[in-house]
């Protein structure tokens, strides 16, 4: 599978993006990313190429309705023939899933040796991860939001109503949290309303599950209630982050939609993100992992001058 995009057209497609600083504006134009046998490789970043085909199949929790803006399909990063329940630092564990159309990464993280834990981000992926919370015999404390663009929230009411967990987001992403429905709309999808947010995110603070923690961490651009879950075992400096869209592997966040702006991504990145050690692993919404010392040293977007 081949995700492609052309300059100055509105995409879903969250990958594969490079900013454009001509005639002194900010905006963000696609770069070629070639996903084919399992593997992500940068193209050049002048390339040109056709659209991405448009994903074929509904999700469970937005339905297509009529005709919308086309989808770019992200490549699903969860092969359903392994064992996805990967520890990530000693007694965490993550299990990670993806689901058409948008093709966005949601997670459940958890002690190994309490059974707590937390879902992030549930969107269409939500059946295999409310499926991952049964297998494992979980008890999750939270439902996290890195932020609420539709496809970070389309299974958000089926996870409160079997959890009965708190749901946690960024005031400042409360406007689009709340315009899911007109959000659906805009694609041709007909999403459920969500339920009301419990609580809302006062960064930095520190939420635990077991024996990790989560340092939230609030970074915007991508949009203006953007967080990133920084997730370890209490007492140790390690972390694994989830950005959402914040950072990708070779890529960053777009920002052209409701409240992004550039500069504060990349700000958000280099003040926050940058800060972690280079084996930092770094889980993003949409595409593979990757770690801070490895985005730092060659994502196109970080590595060139402003």
């Amino acid at each position: 599978m081949h995700v492609r995009g052309e300059a100055d057209e509105p995409h879903v497609c969250e990958v594969g993006l490079r900013s454009n600083l001509a005639n002194g504006a900010d905006r963000i134009e696609f770069v070629a990313i070639e996903v084919e046998d399992d593997e992500v490789r940068l193209m050049r970043p002048d390339a040109r190429q056709d659209p991405c085909a448009l994903a074929d199949e509904r999700g469970p929790a937005a339905e297509r309705v009529g005709d919308g803006p086309d989808f770019r399909a992200e490549q699903q990063v969860v092969d359903d023939g392994q064992d996805h329940a990967r520890m990530i630092r000693p007694l965490v564990r993550i299990v990670s899933a993806a689901a058409p159309p948008f093709f966005k990464n949601g997670y459940v993280v958890w002690c190994d040796a309490t059974r707590e834990g937390v879902v992030i981000d549930p969107g269409d992926d939500v059946d295999d991860l409310l499926g991952a919370v049964r297998e494992h015999g979980l008890a999750i404390r939270f439902i996290l939001l890195t932020h609420a663009h539709l496809d970070h929230v389309t299974g958000v009411a089926r996870a409160k109503a079997a959890l009965d967990a708190p749901i946690w987001l960024h005031r400042d992403d409360l406007f689009l949290y709340e315009g899911a429905v007109q959000q659906g709309a805009m694609f041709g999808l007909r999403v459920e309303p969500p339920p009301p947010v419990d609580e809302f995110y006062e960064p930095p603070q520190q939420l635990r599950f077991g024996e990790h923690v989560v340092d939230v961490l609030h970074t915007p651009g991508h949009c203006p209630g953007g967080v990133c879950l920084a997730i370890g075992r209490a007492g140790s400096a390690a972390r694994a982050l989830f950005v959402g869209d914040t950072l990708f592997a070779g890529s960053i966040g777009r920002t052209d939609l409701p409240g992004g702006d550039l500069g504060t991504l990349l700000a958000s990145i280099r003040s926050v993100l940058f800060a972690f050690p280079d084996d930092t692993v770094v889980h993003s919404g949409h595409g593979p992992e990757t770690t801070i010392g490895e985005e730092r040293r060659t994502n196109p977007f970080l590595t060139a001058p402003d």
